[in-house]
């Protein structure tokens, strides 16, 4: 692993303004590869840019260098986790554009949005993890997002796996499905992924969305992990970030798991739950007391 590192830090401080584009699974995308990249932004030269493919089937890998136009060659055959498969070097046009078109391929069954470019100076996407740890992530969730400071929207929605029932290819594949509300609990937007829009590996999930078909507005990341059960909330919770690529600003997310006879359509239930929401955040020291007035003040003075 340190090799890889090693090579992706050298590419981005060589002082060439070019793209590393990558194509990688789920599991990829949240593997220590990027996760020990160390590299100052004032140092970085090139963009490094990541197509996420919406499964982990194993694939062959491979890598295009391409100098020049007239200066190209193909490095294929390694599979990850496995020692000792030999990798073959072709300078050969024909063998060259094969690769070519297998990487657009590819390209197809990648997650519907823009490429992810990375931003090594601020970002947490590695970290090895047991099956002992995993989370149950089904269920209904409440998150809340803070940005600038203060309690930006609350978020209400359901995850489940798809049955197949709409489209029998989806059949197995997360859904997420709910509502955003500004602070004051007014409602802000639906929230309606598929398979199209999700990655998810271990407690680790990837999301793209838009408002329209193919045309991407942002990512957001979760992490999800237990702790004890507070106040009524389960033990299951999130963290994560949302970046709206329109404004470029980020988005914390905290977040809880709720009782599967929580009401999303209920006004009420929803004011309680997201004053739940705070003070058991407030409690474990995740929000500071000054985010946490300013936040229930603004819930009390709403007129819903």
């Amino acid at each position: 692993m340190a090799l890889v590192v090693g090579t992706y830090e050298k590419w981005l401080t060589n002082g060439i303004d070019g793209d590393w584009i990558d194509i990688v699974s789920p599991a990829q995308l949240f593997s220590e590869r990027y996760s020990e990249i160390k590299v100052p932004k004032s140092r970085i030269s090139g963009r490094h840019i990541v197509k996420v493919l919406r499964h982990s089937t194993p694939i062959i890998n491979f890598i295009i260098l391409e100098r020049s136009p007239s200066d190209r060659e193909v490095y294929f055959g390694w599979v990850s986790g496995v020692t000792g498969v030999p990798v073959f070097k072709s300078s050969d046009e024909i063998t060259i554009r094969t690769f070519e078109k297998y990487f657009k391929s590819l390209e197809r069954h990648r997650l519907w949005g823009d490429p992810t470019s990375v931003d090594y100076t601020n970002r947490k996407l590695g970290g090895q993890i047991t099956r002992s740890d995993l989370v149950d992530k089904l269920g209904n969730w409440v998150t809340l997002s803070i940005r600038d400071g203060k309690v930006h929207t609350f978020g209400f929605f359901k995850i489940e796996l798809s049955d197949g029932r709409i489209n029998p290819e989806d059949s197995g594949y997360l859904e997420i499905f709910g509502e955003v509300f500004t602070e004051e609990l007014r409602f802000q937007s639906e929230i309606n992924h598929g398979k199209q829009h999700i990655a998810h590996y271990t407690n680790k999930v990837f999301i793209e969305y838009g408002n329209e078909p193919k045309i991407r507005i942002g990512f957001c990341f979760y992490e999800f992990s237990n702790s004890s059960r507070r106040a009524g909330l389960q033990a299951e919770h999130i963290d994560g970030f949302f970046i709206d690529e329109r404004d470029t600003v980020r988005n914390d997310i905290l977040g809880f798991k709720v009782g599967k006879d929580f009401d999303f359509e209920d006004t009420t239930s929803r004011k309680k739950l997201a004053q739940k929401t705070l003070k058991v955040l407030l409690d474990q020291r995740r929000l500071s007391q000054t985010v946490f007035d300013d936040a229930i003040e603004k819930i009390k003075s709403s007129s819903l």
